[in-house]
């Protein structure tokens, strides 16, 4: 189980970030802090906070990769993790929807840690 906390919007100039937030694994208690809810092309979706690579790679597809994430979420981990952030994310900039903090059962199930 996931729970956020800490979700900020904000407003920087020529990006695709709408908010950072922190994310706690349950029952653990481990932080992944400064992760991002972005909105690209296809719509929102939650990355974590990520580094510059010193020497930037090509990909199979030609594409160049200069950041690397600090922790991956598999892709169905993340659509789940990416609802329910939604939930939470309110774009006028208020406060976490206290209703939607933390990420239940949709996606406690089937993720090994």
């Amino acid at each position: 189980m996931f729970e956020v906390k800490r979700i900020t919007n904000v407003n920087w100039d020529n990006s695709i970030v709408r908010a950072t937030l922190d994310l706690i694994i349950k029952p653990h208690g481990i932080v992944i802090r400064d992760c991002m809810l972005k909105e690209g092309k296809h719509g929102f979706f939650v990355t974590s906070n990520s580094k510059k690579l010193k020497e930037p790679w090509v990909d199979d597809s030609g594409k160049t990769h200069e950041y690397m994430d600090m922790v991956f979420f598999p892709v169905e981990i993340r659509d789940e993790l990416t609802k329910v952030v939604m939930e939470a994310y309110d774009p006028s900039g208020g406060h976490i929807n206290q209703d939607h903090q933390s990420l239940g059962d949709a996606i406690q199930a089937d993720i090994p840690l």
